[in-house]
């Protein structure tokens, strides 16, 4: 994603392929986005009008993580929530809300997106070859801030969630 500090993390993996011992090493960089629309037609259904097939990645990732979540702790929230308990801070409760939502057809389809996700990755990359993504978008919030930002979190899963997708 073009979001995140590209020359940077080119020119270090640059430095550590040219630290390689015996190891052929080529350094590019990969539209992603365009490519995953492409080689994965159903994550359509999580672009929202960018074109940009990682951030479209990372909306499955959230329907699917968000389904998942919902089944387990679904039940502990209701129950804690029927007895008069605020378990939760705000922004998890939030999101647990939102996780409420996440139906099982949402989760299959994301589920056969990360598959194609997958394939695609490894037909880009070949048998001996690595995508090095950033950890993180940005720096990460001031300690002892008591709340994350929500473009923060959003760019953050754009690094993540093609790790989890492959």
């Amino acid at each position: 994603a073009r979001h995140m500090d590209t020359p940077l993390l080119l020119e270090r993996a640059r430095g550590l392929a040219t630290q390689s011992r015996g190891a052929a090493c080529i350094v590019e960089e990969l539209e992603l986005g365009p490519m995953l629309l492409e080689g994965v037609p159903g994550l359509v259904r999580w672009d929202e009008g960018g074109g940009d097939g990682v951030a479209a990645c990372r909306e499955a990732m959230r329907a699917l993580q968000g389904f998942e979540i919902w089944q387990t702790f679904g039940r502990w929230v209701e129950a804690e929530e029927g007895a008069g308990r605020q378990v939760l801070g705000e922004d998890v409760a939030q999101r647990m809300a939102w996780a409420r939502s996440c139906d099982a057809d949402a989760a299959a389809a994301a589920r056969s997106c990360m598959a194609l996700v997958e394939q695609v990755l490894r037909n880009v990359l070949g048998g001996d070859a690595v995508l090095v993504l950033p950890p993180t978008a940005a720096a990460p919030p001031a300690h002892g801030s008591t709340t994350v930002d929500a473009e923060f979190r959003k760019r953050s899963f754009d690094a993540t969630a093609l790790a989890g997708m492959s």
